[in-house]
């Protein structure tokens, strides 16, 4: 699944939100148990269309505040 990455070798701390990009379009969309792998760890998601998901994501690497993530569609 594609959320195993936070869980290699539990050194990396986890992000505190996840930005998903669901596409141009928003064709894409999130998994039931990657929503309820996230809540499990108190992990915000925000979906969006990959442009608004992207602005986002910048909006927040530039606050700093958050430890923040991001998986973008882009090919719809």
């Amino acid at each position: 699944m594609w959320f195993s990455c936070f869980e290699r070798d539990g050194s990396a701390e986890q992000p505190q939100e996840i930005i998903v990009g669901l596409g141009t379009g928003s064709a894409a969309s999130i998994d039931a148990d990657a929503e309820g792998w996230a809540r499990d760890r108190k992990i915000e998601i925000t979906a969006a269309p990959s442009d608004v998901a992207v602005e986002k994501l910048n909006r927040l690497m530039e606050e700093g505040e958050k430890r923040s993530a991001a998986l973008i569609h882009v090919t719809c």
